[in-house]
């Protein structure tokens, strides 16, 4: 097996750097433009970026949470409340005392000020910015667009959608094949870390690392190279190592060092 790797990588190599002797043919030349960088996400300006896709931006006063929840931030100036995240927890009820019997509302009045009735009893009326939780309970209320859960007040949310792809390449690079790479010259096609020389004048038509005049040319030299790899293929298939050997030679004997484009 390891017999075969070196016989093959030396036909390729020999491969590599054939010709014919005529015009019709030239060798490719190359220059390297680096390894490449990454592609980055190209989020628009009211977008957010998040794993690699790109969501709109939060309204003023939310936060995203996770990807694509955006959620309120703080407890809205509910004074005494404890951020706990996804809810605010609030601050200390009071009580209201026993409460005054039905007949006895003026005397309610004139000690507490303001008095509702809760079932057949009058209770003070709570203080600005609570509300009665039962008969003789005063809660926090919670602030506006929160839902009330007792002794805490959930904050509101909203999602943002699905995230979209906007992966590219930063300014002045190009994209090839998943990377971004710095742009080739104007008189070379780039095909990864390589800048390829244009083919082009007598030999216009791309052939692999050969530019040749015609099709017609660039298949009889496909035909000569994987000709003589299937003949290699097949002498090593049948352990005929030289036969393997002299197909090598008998391929590259067909052609000769071209000229560089």
């Amino acid at each position: 097996m390891q017999l075969f790797v070196f016989i093959f990588v030396v036909f390729l190599a020999c491969q590599l750097n054939i010709a014919n002797a005529q015009d019709s043919i030239c060798r490719r030349t190359t220059v390297g433009r680096g390894a490449g960088s990454a592609v980055v996400s190209l989020c628009n300006a009211d977008e957010q970026e998040v794993a690699s896709l790109c969501y709109p931006r939060c309204q003023n006063g939310y936060e995203n949470i996770g990807s694509n929840i955006c959620r309120k931030i703080g407890c809205d100036g509910l004074i005494g409340a404890t951020d706990i995240g996804v809810s605010c927890e609030k601050p200390p009820a009071y009580g209201r005392g026993a409460g005054y019997i039905f007949t006895d509302q003026q005397t309610c009045i004139r000690e507490n000020g303001s008095c509702e009735m809760w079932g057949a009893m009058w209770y003070p009326t709570c203080r600005f910015g609570y509300s009665p939780f039962g008969c003789c309970i005063c809660s926090p209320n919670c602030p506006r667009e929160y839902i009330d859960d007792g002794a805490f007040c959930q904050k509101p949310s909203y999602g943002r959608g699905v995230g979209v792809s906007r992966l590219g390449c930063a300014s002045g690079l190009q994209y090839d094949a998943g990377l971004c790479y710095i742009p080739c010259p104007s008189d070379r096609n780039g095909v990864g870390p390589l800048c390829w020389s244009r083919c082009g004048g007598q030999t216009p038509v791309e052939c692999g690392i050969f530019c040749t005049s015609s099709a017609e040319k660039c298949a009889d030299i496909t035909l000569q190279i994987v000709g003589s790899a299937v003949r290699v293929a097949a002498n090593l298939a049948g352990t005929n190592v030289l036969g393997a050997i002299l197909a090598i030679f008998d391929g590259a004997n067909q052609i000769m060092e071209p000229n560089s484009c």
